[in-house]
């Protein structure tokens, strides 16, 4: 198995990396068409949060670009071949609990059983209390939006989006082609 050796210089292990993530995306798109037969239509949620809102978060480095770099790769022709009104790209102050929540609505209303169904998230993650008592360990997990607050378990639950929240989504997608 061959294992590149990454460069010093950030660009170039950038790039490399970017490639091989290219060449995967399109071996994963092209082997669930041809497992399914075909899709008829293909949707994705893209997110990547690089600033939020509240300064107890740290800034990260990279996610927007990288969300904006994967919906490029959504949209080319060669690679993803997705259309351009089928795919939602949320970064930064974009990326509101509200906006993230109605984007996976979308996908819920519009995604047929035979459609490919895309969602790619970049950004903060968080545990916080688990209010209804159905997490073994006691813990949520949240995806951390552009306008969470997670000073305390409770603004964390008012604000974050829950991994139980995301699952009830996710299952309402009637597609049987998900790919998270």
């Amino acid at each position: 198995m061959f294992i590149p050796k990454l460069s010093k210089n950030p660009v170039s292990s950038f790039v490399l990396v970017f490639l091989i993530f290219a060449l995967s995306f399109t071996f994963l798109v092209h082997s669930l068409e041809a497992r399914a037969g075909g899709v008829r239509q293909k949707y994705a949620l893209v997110v990547g949060i690089t600033e939020y809102q509240h300064e107890v978060l740290n800034n990260l480095n990279f996610p927007a670009k990288d969300a904006k770099a994967f919906y490029e790769l959504l949209l080319d022709e060669k690679i993803g071949a997705f259309s351009k009104d089928k795919v939602t790209l949320l970064t930064d102050r974009e990326a509101t609990k509200e906006a993230f929540d109605s984007a996976l609505a979308k996908l819920v209303t519009k995604a047929g059983e035979n459609d490919l169904v895309v969602i790619y998230y970049s950004g903060h993650g968080a545990q916080g209390p688990d209010y209804n008592a159905d997490e073994p360990d006691g813990r949520d997990e949240y995806y951390v939006t552009y306008d969470t607050d997670p000073t305390t378990g409770a603004s964390l639950y008012r604000t974050g989006y829950r991994d139980d929240e995301f699952a009830d989504r996710i299952k309402s997608i009637s597609s049987n082609q998900v790919t998270i």
